[in-house]
């Protein structure tokens, strides 16, 4: 999880950087481009699709996005927003959305086996500094389509075939792209049709967990407990 969210953040900075450097007059996107008749498409409804359409969309372009999910998925993990981040996100004007969600956590506990509880300052074990923010995926995704506004968004389809220009769909008819973006996750779609296979370029390091939400029993607010 920790390695798909670092994916899409990568992603995703290295777009919004370009577009920063040409907003300090580098000729990354040259204003002569007839920018409104280049047709992009982003593969993922997520974090990085809806992060790189808004940059997109402030430059002038009218990119599509296309998410297999019928809607705007739920679930997924916490994500740290912290470093660059922050300030990508002052600038998008979202700032203040992610505080009124923000899940930081107050405190940790470990409980063994023997039912020994070691207990941590929340902030001390997330490693978070003063002004990072910590949401869950689902808000963060909700606020980044709202960010991105009015778009074409096709769901429920998926990219099957790159033809050159030519994108075939699942369900959808063919249509022509200049430019065709993943920004669908480790296990990308887009780069296992450009490149092949996923596996080849990933690492297993032997770990694997699963998050679920379940019904607050316990009583926990903003604590993390791990058994």
């Amino acid at each position: 999880m920790f390695l798909r969210n670092l994916l899409m953040i990568i992603l995703a900075i290295g777009s919004i950087n370009m577009i920063f450097a040409a907003e300090k007059g580098q000729d990354y996107l040259s204003k002569e481009r007839e920018v409104k008749q280049t047709r992009i498409l982003i593969s993922g409804g997520g974090i990085a699709g809806f992060t790189l359409a808004y940059w997109l969309k402030r430059r002038g372009y009218e990119p599509t996005i296309i998410e297999k999910h019928a809607t705007l998925r739920e679930g997924g993990y916490k994500v740290d927003v912290r470093g660059v981040a922050l300030e990508v996100v002052k600038r998008m004007g979202i700032h203040s959305d992610l505080i009124g969600v923000n899940v930081n956590l107050n405190r940790s506990k470990i409980v063994l086996p023997s039912l020994k509880v070691f207990e941590f300052d929340g902030d001390v074990l997330g490693h978070c500094l003063e002004g990072d923010i910590e949401v869950n995926r689902w808000d963060l995704v909700q606020i980044l389509s709202k960010a991105a506004q009015d778009m074409e968004i096709i769901y429920g389809d998926s990219i099957t075939k790159i033809d050159g220009t030519f994108v075939h769909f699942e369900k959808g008819e063919t249509r022509e792209y200049d430019l065709v973006i993943g920004a669908d996750g480790i296990h990308s779609n887009v780069r296992k049709l450009a490149f092949g296979d996923s596996e080849q370029f990933l690492h297993q390091c032997g770990i694997e967990f699963c998050v679920f939400p379940v019904e607050n029993f316990l009583g926990a607010c903003l604590e993390n407990r791990l058994f």
